[in-house]
């Protein structure tokens, strides 16, 4: 098996993981822009987020 065949599912899924981070950063700037959460409700890690940056966020959670 060729060197290729093997890394290249892991750059794929690295590639995967980091545009997901990258869209679930964006979609909390755009939340926080929007005045849709206020940094104060979620500066400790609370659960104030709207529904599309949790969604986003859940799906790198592990089942």
């Amino acid at each position: 098996m060729s060197p290729a065949a093997i890394f290249a599912p892991v750059f794929v899924q690295a590639l995967l993981t980091f545009g997901l981070l990258v869209a679930t950063a964006l979609a909390r700037v755009a939340a926080i822009k929007a005045r849709q959460v206020a940094i104060k409700n979620i500066a400790l890690g609370q659960d104030a987020w709207p529904s599309r940056p949790t969604q986003l966020a859940r799906l790198h959670e592990p089942a």
